[in-house]
């Protein structure tokens, strides 16, 4: 009887002692490297990563009702007909 509450409070003890060391390792790469991109066990830096890797949208978007470009790309492909479009549009 003894011997099962001995293995269970180590076990116990072990498991939170564990626990404890993986969050006290987690805080500290968090308090160093605030942004987590990734679950690698080394960090890589930002200067490694490849350069189409990021993306930097613009917050300006249009509207589809206004302009519609991928149809305008498209009908520019394959030489359709371009609609209302201008000579100076269709050259941006």
């Amino acid at each position: 009887m003894y011997l099962c509450r001995i293995f269970w409070a180590a076990a116990i003890t072990l498991l939170m002692v564990g626990c404890s060391n993986r969050i006290v390792k987690a805080y500290q790469k968090w308090d160093v490297s605030p942004v987590i991109v990734t679950f690698a066990e080394y960090p890589t830096s930002i200067w490694e990563v490849p350069f189409p890797a990021v993306s930097i949208c613009s917050e300006t978007k249009s509207r589809q009702n206004v302009f519609n470009f991928t149809e305008m790309f498209w009908r520019k492909k394959i030489n359709d007909t371009y609609g209302n479009a201008t000579k100076l549009s269709l050259d941006e």
